[in-house]
Order: C-alpha cells, then sequence, then structure tokens
C-alpha cells in the first residue's frame, strides 16, 4: 500500500518474542536525536532511525541510551510506505566494564596530541644541548691547541679574537633556544597534567550502565520505514535569561529573550530541534487532598508525683506570634505547588496547561552539565522612564522605566541582565509577568537629579494641664534639583512613625505638595 501511514503506538507494556529468520538476533540500528523537549528537570529525547523492512515481525534495537532513562517514557512511532504495527518494546540494561563517553575520546585524543607536542619540544631541546656541547668540546680542543701553539710561535691575538667571538656568539645564540625549549616543555606538561585531571573526572562521572531499547515491528509487506523513539531522561534542565536594553532618549526598552540549559544525560544533543516547555511532569498531575486542620487548645499534661498521686504540670507558654505565624505559614504552604519554571523561545504554543517554545535555529549541546545559553529572540518595548528615591536611606534618584509585555505570550521569571543604553547597570530579577503587563525595570542611580533630605528643627513641649504629656516635633525638608534639560517625573517615598501604644499618638503635622498614601503600606 502507497502512501504515508502513521503506526499505532504499542498498548502493551510486554515485549513479545518475535520470529527472526535463521535464528538472527534483533539489529543494532543507527540513530540520530532529532528533537529534545527540555522541561525543569528533565527532557523528552526523540530519535529517529531510517529502515528497510522485510515481510513480517522483525526486531530492532536502539543500544547505548542513557542510563537515566525512564522506562515508563518509551514510546515508539514512525512512518513509512507499508502499513506497520508496532508490536512491543523491551528495556534491558547493560553493565559496562569502562565507561563509555565521547568526551573521553576527545580527551585521549587532547593528551596524545600535547604529548606529541612534549615530545618534539623535548627533541629542539636535546638538538639545542648536543650544539652547545659541540661548542664547549670546539672551545676545550682550542684551548689545548693555543697552549701549544704558545711554545712554538708567538700569540696571534686576531686569530684568538674571532674564534673567541665566534664561540661567544653561538652560544649567546643558543642558549635562550634552550631556556625557550625549557619553558614551552613545562608549560605543555601543566596542559597534559590538567587534562588527565579532565580525564578522570570525566570517568568518573561516566556511568557504567547503559540501556538499550528493542522495538518490535510487523510488517504487511517490506519498504522503507521511519522509526521514532521517544523517551525521559533526567540529568537535564533550563532556566530563562533576560537582556533589558533601556533606551532613554528613544523613551523603548529592548528584550532580549535568552534560556539557559543545562544537561547531562550522557548523550550529546547535536543539531537538534530544541524546545523549552513550561510543563512540570515531575509534578503529580492530581492535585493533592486537604486533611482536617483541627483547633483545639492544649491539655495540661499529668505527671504523678509521690505515692502515685497525680499533678498537674505547669501549662507551657503560649507560642509567640511567629512560630504562630510559621505553623500557619505550614499549613498554607502545602496548599501551593512549586513555582513555575520559566521558558524562552522564539515561537510560542500551548500545549494543555503549559506553554511551550521552539527555538527557529539546531542547537548543539554537549553532555557536560555547564550551561550553555542560546539567545532566541529580541523584542522592542514602549517604556515610561520616571525617577525614584528614598531621601531617609538614600540621598539618590533611581531611574525606573514602567515597561509593557507586548510579546504576546508570559515573561517567565528569571535573571536579568540590565543596560542603560551601551552601559551595564546591574544584575536584577523579574517575577512572573503575564502578556500585556506591566512591570518595572531598575536603571541604577542618576547623577543628574540631586537629592537632599535635611533637618530643619526639633522640639519639645510639655503639657499645660498634665505635666507628664509632652509632644515632640521633626520638621524635614527634601530638596530635588534637576540638572538635567528636560522634565522630570520623580516619586519621593518617606515614612510616617506609627504608634503602637494607646498613650502615643502620632500625627502628620503638615506636607507641601499634599502626600500620598502608597498603597500595600502603613
Amino acid at each position: 500500500m502507497n502512501g504515508l501511514l502513521l503506526a499505532a503506538v504499542v498498548a502493551c507494556a510486554l515485549w513479545a518474542p518475535a520470529a527472526r529468520a535463521a535464528g538472527a538476533g534483533p539489529e543494532a540500528v543507527a540513530s540520530r536525536i532529532t528533537t529534545v523537549t527540555v522541561y525543569a528537570d528533565r527532557a523528552m529525547v526523540t530519535r529517529r532511525a531510517g529502515l528497510t523492512l522485510g515481510r513480517g515481525e522483525q526486531a530492532f534495537v536502539f543500544a547505548g541510551l542513557p542510563a537515566g532513562l525512564i522506562e515508563s517514557s518509551l514510546r515508539a512511532r514512525g512512518t513509512g510506505t507499508a502499513r506497520v504495527t508496532i508490536l512491543g518494546t523491551e528495556m534491558e540494561p547493560e553493565y559496562l566494564t569502562a565507561a563509555r563517553d565521547e568526551r573521553v575520546k576527545a580527551v585521549e585524543r587532547e593528551i596524545e596530541g600535547l604529548e606529541e607536542k612534549a615530545r618534539g619540544i623535548e627533541d629542539k631541546g636535546k638538538a639545542v644541548g648536543l650544539q652547545m656541547k659541540f661548542l664547549e668540546s670546539i672551545s676545550s680542543s682550542m684551548a689545548e691547541g693555543i697552549s701549544k701553539e704558545m711554545l712554538l710561535k708567538p700569540p696571534s691575538p686576531a686569530e684568538w679574537g674571532s674564534v673567541i667571538a665566534y664561540l661567544g656568539a653561538e652560544s649567546g645564540a643558543l642558549s635562550p633556544r634552550l631556556r625557550e625549549a625549557q619553558r614551552d616543555l613545562r608549560d605543555v606538561r601543566k596542559e597534559i597534567e590538567a587534562a588527565r585531571k579532565k580525564l578522570e573526572r570525566i570517568v568518573s562521572e561516566s556511568p557504567r550502565e547503559q540501556k538499550n531499547v528493542r522495538v518490535t515491528l510487523d510488517a504487511e509487506e517490506g519498504g522503507d520505514f521511519a522509526l521514532d523513539l521517544a523517551y525521559m531522561v533526567c540529568g537535564a534542565g533550563w532556566q530563562p535569561l533576560y537582556d533589558a536594553r533601556a533606551e532613554r532618549e528613544s523613551g523603548r526598552a529592548g528584550l532580549t529573550y535568552c534560556a539557559q540549559v543545562r544537561q547531562n544525560t550522557g548523550e550529546e544533543w547535536k543539531d537538534v530541534t530544541l524546545e523549552l516547555s513550561t510543563a512540570r511532569p515531575s509534578v503529580s498531575g492530581r492535585p493533592p487532598e486537604l486533611e482536617p486542620w483541627y483547633i483545639d487548645f492544649e491539655k495540661p499534661k499529668v505527671v504523678y508525683g509521690a505515692g502515685g498521686r497525680p499533678m498537674r504540670a505547669a501549662m507551657p507558654a503560649a507560642p509567640m506570634a511567629a512560630e504562630a505565624d510559621m505553623a500557619l505559614d505550614e499549613a498554607q504552604g502545602g496548599m501551593g505547588g512549586p513555582a513555575e519554571a520559566a521558558a524562552a523561545v522564539a515561537e510560542a504554543g500551548r500545549r494543555g496547561g503549559a506553554v511551550a517554545f521552539t527555538v527557529k535555529r539546531k542547537e548543539t549541546i554537549p553532555s557536560d552539565n555547564n550551561p550553555h545559553k542560546t539567545v532566541v529572540a529580541a523584542f522592542p518595548l514602549k517604556a515610561e522612564y520616571e525617577y525614584f528615591t528614598v531621601p531617609k536611606l538614600a540621598e539618590f534618584a533611581y531611574l525606573t522605566a514602567n515597561v509593557k509585555n507586548e510579546t504576546g505570550f508570559p515573561l517567565l521569571a528569571g535573571e536579568v541582565q540590565v543596560f542603560l543604553g551601551p552601559e551595564f547597570v546591574g544584575t536584577s530579577t523579574m517575577e512572573h509577568v503575564a502578556a500585556g503587563e506591566t512591570f518595572q525595570l531598575y536603571l541604577g542611580i542618576d547623577e543628574g537629579v540631586r537629592v537632599k533630605r535635611k533637618l530643619i528643627s526639633t522640639g519639645a513641649e510639655k503639657g499645660v494641664v498634665r505635666r507628664r504629656t509632652g509632644f515632640r516635633s521633626y520638621k524635614y525638608r527634601i530638596e530635588i534639583e534637576n540638572l538635567k534639560d528636560r522634565k522630570e517625573t520623580v516619586t519621593v517615598l518617606d515614612q510616617e512613625p506609627v504608634s503602637r501604644s494607646p498613650d502615643i499618638a502620632a500625627a502628620l503635622a503638615s506636607a507641601t505638595p499634599e502626600p500620598a498614601k502608597v498603597e500595600g503600606r502603613e
């Protein structure tokens, strides 16, 4: 039958032995990773193998899969020119006598190259040493010849001077070359030592176990077939990073959306389609159930004294407010789930209740557990700039940008590197920002707006009727000076004292201009 047909995914978890021609074992197929979906703490890997099928039942083995593969996540599917039924999948562990890691081979090749380089430097040093020994032998023989010549005829200073100059020039040229060779040899030996330590670390970290997965197919007729095997693997994760660049003059801001991916699964993701998902497969899909929360008076413990008479134990002190709050927080903490993972990619799409982002270009992520930053998209955003100051604590004006998320998808919580024009301002954090929501970027202090807070006067007076009563007054002046050539908006935050005693009253006498109360603050 012609045309592409999607083979059914096997429903049973057990593998039934398939009839094999001439008693041959299952064929180990060559496959490559095509797609990786990375979650907060794991990844779904899809491998593809191109097969040429015969008629009937046949088995194929995906060998050398990572030890962290989760068996329950195995899924086999495929397309081909013939009708194919997937009969079953079976995973078999294989224990290795030596670590099989591509990084091991790479470091071994690096060590071999460094050792070859060291041998070349040693040969160079030996050659220079032989030349220096030859000069020393010439010098010794010339000294003996000159001594004999002095007995036979008058000495010739000119001839001696030319010989001495030659020996000195040659020796002066060879000595730096020998020192250079010795220095280069020391450096290469340090590199060899570092590479060997790196090899030891990789070998110690490399698993001595791998998984082999057998897939059994039944083909009605022969033909080509693309078999995909998907599996979940531990040892991978990602988190978002942002680069926010504020353009003060244009009144806009730019946001670069990045992803920092780590993986130590034991296999390299080379030229794969990378997807980043906010789903959390590690969290149970079933919501937690609340247990009864009982509140009662604490009953005193009964202590028996001499003669077996019951004695009433002292009632423990009531819990402190902080302890009560802690107990309440613990009780309420069980209601919520972990914080949603952050994601950053160029193309967004919903998959159930999660958001999945697909990076447009192919990515290569080695299995080294190092962070690999991937820039996936950049967005221009509208921003409204204003200054914010708390002069009681710091006499500085802080520039802030109120930015609206116009990307069309949520900005998830993550670290933000903030730039004001070309200048790096500092590192901040971003909470979850929904599409269309406004968030703030803090852009550091600006010396172009000066802030001063001065204590003008203070005073104390006794009460007229009751001499033990009285009041104390404080008067402050806050000065804002704009050194720029344009108007600026500055929000000034100060505070009033709040009394916790019924015998003390506190109030703001006057303020110009009239202040506004900040929501969420006393």
